[in-house]
């Protein structure tokens, strides 16, 4: 029964508009704020903290990585590059190729939209053509692909110095920078470490099971906090 229910739900999730779902909680959250925002007699402040936050940084930029994903997809990079590298490299390589390329680029233009617009296409196609000589077969192959490049993407704009959201946290908590890069990059390295090396290799290597994966990355980061974590100091008074 609880198998039968967990399908159901996958089958609802794959086929849910999730774009609509986005849209949809970030506008009830939004009234909430106003509403909240207006009991506190705090209504004005709101609206110029959602202009600073916003701005036109944000629409300039999906459009942008918007545009480029189009891009990429007619000049047919994706076609083009998985015939003239498709059968030099080997299959099982691209999940963990894929990570480490989309981590570089989302950490050089310090924005995960840009790297996932340019990436995903190409990788797309290239495990798509691949998948037929891979271990994990042709679906597999696309599936551990696809979230390597998702986290790759995600890992390289964690650690950026220049990413907004990095930008944006420092200043919303009101700490340099660069202490909160500090404390930040040593949990996101342990934790793409970990990925890559016993997650993605081994799933693509060695036909490890992705609960096998996780249960060993698991007990790894705990015992990496537990030898190497220190308790926070306590912040100096202002």
């Amino acid at each position: 029964v609880v198998l039968g229910d967990a399908l159901k739900w996958i089958e609802l999730a794959a086929h849910a508009d999730t774009a609509h779902a986005l849209r949809s909680a970030a506008c009830v959250g939004l009234v909430a704020a106003f509403a909240l925002a207006l009991r506190a007699g705090a209504g004005g402040s709101l609206l110029r903290a959602m202009w600073n936050a916003v701005g036109v940084k944000w629409p300039a930029l999906l459009a942008a990585s918007w545009c480029l994903a189009q891009g990429v997809v007619q000049l047919g990079a994706p076609s083009y590059l998985a015939d003239l590298i498709g059968s030099k490299i080997a299959p099982d390589v691209l999940p963990c190729l894929a990570l480490l390329l989309a981590a570089a680029t989302s950490l050089a233009c310090a924005s995960s939209w840009s790297s996932l617009a340019l990436l995903l296409p190409v990788v797309t196609v290239l495990a798509h053509a691949l998948g037929e000589r891979s271990s994990l077969g042709q679906h597999g192959l696309l599936v551990v692909t696809l979230a390597a490049t998702l986290e790759g993407a995600l890992f390289g704009r964690h650690i950026s110095p220049l990413a907004a959201a990095s930008v944006i946290a420092s200043k919303a908590a009101d700490v340099d920078h660069a202490a909160h890069l500090h404390t930040q990059i040593p949990y996101a390295l342990a934790a793409g470490a970990a990925a890559l090396v016993l997650g993605y290799f081994p799933a693509s290597f060695l036909g490890w099971s992705p609960w096998l994966s996780v249960g060993v990355g698991a007990v790894v980061l705990l015992m990496l906090l537990a030898v190497f974590g220190r308790k926070s100091e306590p912040a100096p008074a202002r």
